[in-house]
């Protein structure tokens, strides 16, 4: 079940999220049952090891600028599609 105080913060907007989860990166953010638009998530700057609302890992779908700047911290190659899909799988 998704954390209500999660999605309170995530309802205030991507910059109240953002800053959320800059000061809280330890915590992983779980959507799993949430009631969230494929806009609302697109808003975000970071999904990686996030579980959707239907149950499964976030898998880049939407190109998060956060995401794309950890996994280049990670030493992925952004530009490699399987390799950033093996990134979000979590096998890399």
């Amino acid at each position: 079940m998704a954390n209500q105080e999660h999605l309170d913060i995530l309802k205030q907007g991507v910059g109240e999220w953002n800053k959320w989860r800059d000061e809280n990166s330890e915590i992983v953010s779980n959507l799993r049952e949430a009631k969230v638009s494929d806009e609302e998530i697109a808003d975000c700057n970071i999904l990686y090891g996030a579980t959707m609302p239907d149950g499964n890992r976030y898998d880049g779908r939407f190109s998060l600028e956060g995401d794309i700047a950890v996994a280049r911290e990670e030493g992925i190659n952004t530009d490699d599609s399987s390799a950033m899909a093996r990134w979000y799988a979590g096998a890399d």
